[in-house]
């Protein structure tokens, strides 16, 4: 595989494509990790109390989507 490729997730059960990966190379991971430095240092000078209510609205969005997330999660262990 290149950059660029995928490979095909299948659920284990129907053997049927319920989605892709991306495949990555070194350059993909270096500049992932390059972006999560930048977006550390942002998010360290962020306030504690500011901190809190994003984490939170994160969690809200999260529980939102939970059914959504659960039948993904079945579909992809079969």
């Amino acid at each position: 595989m290149r950059a660029g490729e995928a490979s095909r997730f299948l659920n284990p059960a129907t053997a049927k494509p319920i989605g892709t990966v991306p495949y990555a190379e070194k350059a993909d991971l270096d500049r992932a990790l390059k972006a999560a430095a930048k977006g550390f240092e942002a998010w360290r000078k962020v306030s504690a109390f500011d901190r809190y209510k994003l984490m939170r609205k994160a969690a809200d969005i999260l529980r939102g989507r939970a059914d959504e997330d659960r039948q993904d999660h079945d579909d992809g262990t079969g």
